[in-house]
């Protein structure tokens, strides 16, 4: 007896290629072509700013005191009176300068530092220095002294009275005059004042006095009495 021929089942359906592989190559190659240098550029971009940006010095603070007090303190940019703190950068050397009008000027070369001693400073009186500008041959007299340098006259710290100047020279009238405290201006060192006379005037004789008229002869007094008669 013939057996029955069974159709035969269709075949399994080919599974389709799949895309996915080459699409995720793809990426990874622009990622490692383009992206990746663009990234690492960008990166490189953002360290190089970083890198020359300065950070931010840190300070330290700097206490002055002054004797006398009220001395005006600068160092650098900054500045204060005395007694004061100054907000300084740390580790750096610098110039601190400390004047006071009457006093001489003081600096200090310095580094602070985190927690630095206080900067005390003595102040000095500043002294009273005269020149006197002469003419030739003349002789310059101070308070009653002839001064050997008329150019620098130390007065000393304090003038407590005005200075008396005098010039003076053979065949010339003296030139005097007076020089008080307040006419002295303050410099780093020193008070200073100048006197300038460039001429002195000529001693002239002094007029003879005109002799007085001589004196009309008094009149002859008058008789007293009757006067009597002439018989003659």
């Amino acid at each position: 007896m013939a057996r029955t021929k069974l159709p035969q089942r269709p075949g399994a359906p080919s599974e389709p290629r799949s895309f996915l592989l080459p699409v995720a190559a793809l990426l990874a190659l622009l990622f490692v072509g383009v992206a990746y240098p663009a990234l690492s550029a960008a990166e490189h971009e953002e360290e190089e700013a970083e890198a020359e940006t300065p950070a931010e010095p840190d300070n330290a603070t700097l206490t002055v005191r002054t004797t006398p007090e009220g001395a005006t303190v600068r160092a650098g940019d900054e500045e204060c009176t005395a007694p004061c703190d100054l907000e300084l950068p740390a580790d750096e050397e610098l110039t601190v300068r400390i004047t006071k009008e009457g006093f001489r000027a003081v600096e200090h070369e310095l580094t602070p530092t985190a927690g630095m001693d206080p900067l005390d400073v003595n102040l000095e009186a500043a002294p009273f220095v005269l020149a006197v500008t002469a003419p030739e041959g003349a002789t310059v007299w101070v308070n009653g002294e002839e001064a050997s340098d008329p150019s620098a006259i130390e007065l000393g710290d304090a003038l407590a009275q005005p200075v008396a100047v005098e010039v003076r020279q053979r065949g010339f009238r003296s030139y005097t005059t007076e020089v008080a405290a307040d006419a002295f201006t303050a410099e780093d060192a020193r008070r200073f004042h100048q006197v300038e006379v460039s001429e002195l005037e000529r001693a002239g004789r002094s007029p003879r006095r005109a002799a007085a008229p001589a004196a009309a002869p008094a009149p002859a007094p008058e008789p007293e009495g009757p006067v009597p008669n002439n018989p003659f």
